[in-house]
């Protein structure tokens, strides 16, 4: 079970030096209180105003009673005061205690409350026994019902009689308010679900709540024995240390975030806050410790952020497609526009003055209406594959490939090419090179890359084709003895916002679409493309594919 918490308030009503001068004050004032009572009685019938002379005359010790924060007074059998301090007098609006002396609590309270003093002070002349801190209280005062922790003393004589009595009342209303507040603390501090800890001024654990204890599943003892006492040796935060000494110097209250296991092993942010209790010379007697679990707010602010990254994802891909879009209507409006031209241009020509043409003209017009439209053939289909690739209607149905055997079909569509700028091929592919992926799409990236490569490279130049396996992985190269590639060129070939194509060796036009096809259909396969260049000297482009499982392996 966790012990109670209890907060002493150092300097508000427990210090020292008062209660010690108020014992000191008692002791003579009671001394006092017999030789009071005593004269009174001796002079009361001869000669009344001597004997209070006698009694202002002791002028040290009504100095001390004077200077006390209690009532003090001395009744005696029929509890008429015979005298009062200036604090008694003072609470009742009277300026001289003088005034008090021969009269009763009948004169200044309420008849109930009044009698209740009357049958306490008579029950104390007929046994002799005192009351101690009997807490009293008084209705009907001006700043409202005051508390009182009351004493009574009997006064004896010679005859060890009881002749009056010595009262000292100490004001405790406020104490009373605050040990009432701090009861409430107290049950909300044992109740709350919060971690609650209170440390000493240097931050070695004393107390801990229920919240604490269901928390790590742990007394504090235990959890002590396995942590260590002080903060800087058990809390999860590595600036702890600095934390503290902050605190300690400045006096000022400091919050910081956590981790912690609570006793499941489950992970716990604690948002902690840790405010000093200042004492009467202004250094921190102690430290209060507050944990609020924040699990939740922490994960639903992983959630926010990861929501933002999703959301600033989806912004970029819509810009991107927003490009691609522009770009796609510039292709649509410009390059594939002018091989369609050229077609109905020279077919109209031909169309018109075909009778008048020789056989050479007719013959070179022929040649550019097929490069036209091989073009636009060309362009349309990486057009179309494109657009089916960004919607997601492509069928991806991958299977063995044996690359060798794609070879000889890709040559023959790039024959007429080849022929025209006296380009040759060499294929150096192995037979027992055996791709995982569509045939069809790696068909299409082989014809792009090998269609780029043969249009790049200057006549009498040479396009390779190889390939390789190895850690079940297939690499397929398309090498070239062209024009290279730039390095900041290359950075941009397979962006459509960026990237721009150049034109061939002898001329020819592109859009750069081609590429874009061979990435996006090996993502589909799970491949990858990479390119090394150097400018002037040719460049190779090399696709990686899975491989296919080998007959033994299945």
């Amino acid at each position: 079970m966790t012990a109670p918490l209890q907060i002493s308030l150092s300097g508000a009503f427990t210090n020292w030096l008062p209660w010690l001068l108020t014992t000191l004050a008692v002791a003579g004032f009671v001394f006092l209180a017999v030789i009071l009572v005593r004269q009174y009685h001796m002079f009361r019938q001869f000669d009344r105003k001597h004997f209070f002379r006698h009694i202002k005359q002791i002028k040290l010790l009504y100095t001390l009673i004077d200077s006390m924060p209690d009532w003090i007074y001395v009744k005696d059998r029929k509890s008429r005061f015979i005298l009062t301090n200036k604090h008694l007098a003072a609470s009742h609006g009277i300026r001289s205690p003088d005034e008090m002396i021969g009269k009763t609590d009948f004169d200044y309270y309420p008849e109930s409350l009044a009698r209740t003093f009357f049958s306490d002070e008579q029950a104390i002349m007929k046994d002799g026994k005192p009351i101690v801190n009997k807490e009293e209280v008084l209705t009907g005062q001006k700043e409202g019902d005051v508390v009182l922790s009351t004493t009574k003393i009997p006064v004896r004589n010679k005859r060890d009689q009881v002749v009056g009595i010595v009262g000292i009342g100490r004001d405790i209303t406020r104490q009373k308010h605050v040990e009432e507040r701090l009861k409430q603390l107290s049950q909300v501090a044992s109740s709350t679900e919060n971690v609650v800890v209170i440390m000493d001024g240097s931050g070695n654990l004393e107390w801990v709540n229920r919240g604490f204890e269901e928390k790590y599943g742990c007394s504090l003892e235990e959890f002590v024995k396995k942590n260590g006492r002080n903060l800087r040796a058990c809390s999860s935060n590595e600036n702890i240390g600095e934390i503290l000494n902050e605190i300690i110097v400045t006096g000022r209250s400091q919050s910081y975030s956590s981790r912690a296991r609570d006793r499941f092993g489950n992970d716990v942010w604690y948002q902690s806050n840790i405010t000093p209790v200042i004492d009467d010379q202004g250094k921190v007697s102690s430290l209060v410790l507050i944990d609020s679990d924040i699990t939740g707010l922490k994960k639903a602010d992983l959630q926010i952020k990861q929501q933002k990254y999703e959301l600033e994802a989806q912004r970029d891909q819509l810009r991107k497609l927003n490009a691609r879009k522009d770009k796609l209507f510039s292709i649509i409006a410009h390059d594939l526009k002018n091989p369609f031209q050229a077609i109905i241009g020279f077919s109209e020509l031909l169309k018109s003055e075909y009778n008048r043409m020789d056989q050479e003209r007719v013959r070179e017009y022929m040649e550019l209406i097929h490069d036209s439209s091989s073009s636009a053939y060309e362009l349309l289909f990486n057009l179309l594959e494109w657009a089916r690739a960004q919607t997601g209607a492509i069928r991806v149905s991958p299977g063995p490939v044996c690359i060798k055997e794609l070879i000889p079909d890709i040559i023959d569509l790039n024959a007429l090419h080849m022929k025209e700028k006296q380009v040759r091929s060499e294929n150096l592919v192995d037979e027992k090179i055996v791709a995982f992926a569509d045939r069809n799409m790696v068909h299409t990236i082989l014809r792009n890359l090998t269609s780029n490569a043969i249009k790049y490279t200057p006549s009498g130049g040479k396009v390779t084709l190889d390939a390789s396996e190895k850690n079940g992985s297939v690499e397929v190269s398309v090498s070239d003895t062209g024009v290279g590639i730039s390095e900041e060129k290359i950075k941009t070939l397979f962006s459509l916002e960026k990237g721009k194509s150049t034109a061939g060796t002898a001329g020819e036009t592109g859009t750069g679409l081609g590429l874009l096809v061979c990435e996006e259909f090996l993502s589909l396969n799970r491949g990858k493309i990479r390119v090394t260049s150097q400018p002037g000297r040719g460049s190779t482009f090399t696709i990686t594919l899975p491989a296919a499982p080998s007959a033994s392996s299945q």
